[in-house]
């Protein structure tokens, strides 16, 4: 089976609700030839109660834009099934979040400020 590799990153969670259920350092978004979007990731640490709670969401935190207009972004994803084994997580992404794309955009201007919906 042929696989597609979508990105990589560094820093992502995953969370139920606003609470950060799973660190991220390290992943890779993946889609195999007519399968589902797959995410795999490494977890230095984790809340298992959190991480027993639905709905859960892959959050994928990148910087666009070239230097000096650069801004923080987030890509979030519903997550429809997980593993998680000796510190790698393995999930199944839905497409779509509420009528939105499969990746919705967030930015923040000051550090200090929630984040909001872009677009």
């Amino acid at each position: 089976m042929h696989t597609v590799r979508t990105w990589r990153g560094v820093v992502g969670e995953i969370r139920w609700h606003t609470y950060t259920a799973a660190g991220i350092h390290g992943y890779t978004v993946s889609k195999p030839a007519g399968g589902p979007l797959t995410v795999r990731a490494t977890v230095p640490l984790f809340d298992a109660f959190k991480l027993a709670q639905r709905p859960l969401t892959f959050v994928a935190s990148v910087r666009l834009g070239k230097p000096p207009d650069q801004r923080d972004a987030e890509y979030v994803w519903p997550i429809e099934s997980w593993t998680l084994s000796d510190g790698v997580f393995v999930a199944v992404l839905g497409l779509r979040i509420k009528g939105h794309h499969a990746a919705v955009p967030f930015r923040r201007s000051d550090i200090r400020a929630p984040y909001r919906v872009v677009g």
